[in-house]
């Protein structure tokens, strides 16, 4: 349930270029991808980071 909001997304942005810019739809569909791929890691590596902040906080004295 929670990719069906992105590949959505994904669909319109490939609908609307089919629409409007058709010699361009492939290209700017495969582009939308990539770039849904780079949010999608960028997102995992900042709460890999934000976890790995936490857990090392934990390990501080701060009273």
């Amino acid at each position: 349930m929670a990719q069906l909001p992105s590949a959505l997304a994904v669909a319109a942005v490939a609908v609307l270029l089919f629409g409007l810019l058709p010699a361009w739809s492939v290209a700017g569909t495969w582009t939308a991808v990539g770039i849904a791929v780079l949010l999608v890691w960028l997102s995992a590596v900042a709460a890999a980071f934000c976890l790995a902040g936490l857990a090392s906080l934990r390990r501080r004295d701060l009273t």
